[in-house]
């Protein structure tokens, strides 16, 4: 990062408040094209000064809708939210401490004399500006910058290509990663099992087969919903109805995606049979994405399986003991290719709720979840009964 980036930012007695004010609402005005600063474009009504926090970082930045990252006048971060996790790949803990400048290129301060005494500019893609993720994937990205306290500076950084691509660069990384470990895992599941039966020994050869089972089973639901996923955004989606018992399925989705060790912790309460007529295959796969994400953020705890009935509509929920999400992370968590901030270092793609969600929808229902950190989550949907 250039050392000359938070030299000058103090704002003026008095601003300080209110230019936060338009950084935090995000009103901000496109940028020139060139690397000029940008420039707030009126009307603006004075903030209530009263009702505000003095510094930016007494706000609650998980809830700006981009990756907002507060750097120190050394260059290096102070905090970051969870967008700004998801856009790089990294936990909040890796990226505190870590240089500005090797994992977003480009946002040093403009130095013309023109523009000295600005204090907000915008560095935009075309310039050179762009984001390394994790996997080492490269990603064009918008940035916006403004003094913060003591010499540091707020970043702002919005990727480019979400709403013009189907897949981005780093999206594409992140399923081909994904779509790797499992292989890998039968891969190497299939080479001990040859050699063991090569002399003899059957010594947990039913557990092997187990893994490399449940191994293609996850490969297949992920191959599904990238289908579906460009079945969705092709709008040719479709949904083929049969009459199904949902309580039959339910035990079918426990015994294939549930381990032996982990069917202890599985209750399923499903009190009535119920018949409707839904994609039984699809709404399967809904039942395995949500009994699939509470084995693997609440691998110790108790999960149960609820299938219940009104008036009008059949409700299944999952409920897990997990880490629990917070309001931003319930925000945005049935989004594409979003993940919540527990996922770092777990498999996933971000496609599974996305799907599931539209999935529901097509059938006329709809799908949430409630939740409190530290408390678990409970995830759920509703198909019509009529």
């Amino acid at each position: 990062m250039d050392e000359h980036l938070t030299d000058d930012l103090a704002l003026p007695a008095g601003a300080a408040v209110s230019e936060q004010r338009l950084i935090v609402e995000a009103r901000l005005a496109r940028g020139t094209g060139d690397g000029s600063p940008l420039r707030l474009l009126p009307p603006f009504a004075e903030p209530d000064d009263s009702v505000l926090p003095a510094r930016l970082h007494d706000l609650e930045l998980a809830t700006l809708p981009y990756a907002v990252f507060v750097i120190a006048a050394t260059g290096r971060i102070e905090d970051a939210n969870p967008f700004a996790e998801m856009l790089l790949g990294y936990s909040r803990d890796e990226l505190v401490g870590h240089r500005m400048d090797l994992l977003i290129s480009s946002i040093a301060r403009p130095r013309s004399s023109r523009v000295a005494n600005d204090r907000v500019w915008f560095v935009p893609a075309e310039t050179g500006a762009s984001a390394r993720h994790r996997c080492g994937r490269e990603m064009p990205v918008e940035v916006t910058m403004c003094p913060h306290d003591r010499g540091s500076s707020i970043a702002i950084v919005r990727a480019l290509g979400d709403d013009r691509l189907g897949l981005r660069e780093v999206d594409v990384a992140q399923i081909v990663h994904d779509l790797k470990n499992p292989l890998a895992t039968m891969s190497l599941e299939t080479c001990l099992l040859d050699d063991n039966l090569a002399r003899g020994d059957q010594t947990g050869a039913r557990s092997a087969v187990a893994r490399i089972t449940r191994n293609i089973e996850f490969l297949d639901r992920m191959v599904e919903d990238l289908l579906d996923s460009c079945s969705i955004d092709a709008g040719h989606f479709e949904i083929h109805r049969q009459p199904t018992e949902l309580r039959a399925m339910i035990e079918r989705v426990v015994e294939r995606t549930v381990a032996t060790r982990d069917r202890d912790r599985v209750t399923v309460v499903a009190l009535h049979p119920i018949v409707l007529a839904i994609d039984d295959l699809r709404i399967e796969r809904v039942i395995a994405n949500l009994l699939g994400n509470a084995l693997k953020y609440a691998p110790r705890g108790p999960i149960t399986v609820r299938l219940e009935r009104t008036e009008t509509v059949a409700r299944l929920s999952v409920t897990d003991s997990g880490p629990g999400l917070t309001s931003p992370e319930m925000a945005y968590v049935f989004d594409k290719y979003r993940r919540a901030t527990a996922a770092h270092g777990l498999t996933g793609n971000g496609l599974g709720l996305y799907v599931s969600k539209k999935i529901v929808e097509t059938h006329g229902g709809l799908i949430g979840v409630d939740s409190v950190p530290g408390d678990g989550s409970r995830f759920y949907f509703e198909l019509p009964t009529t």
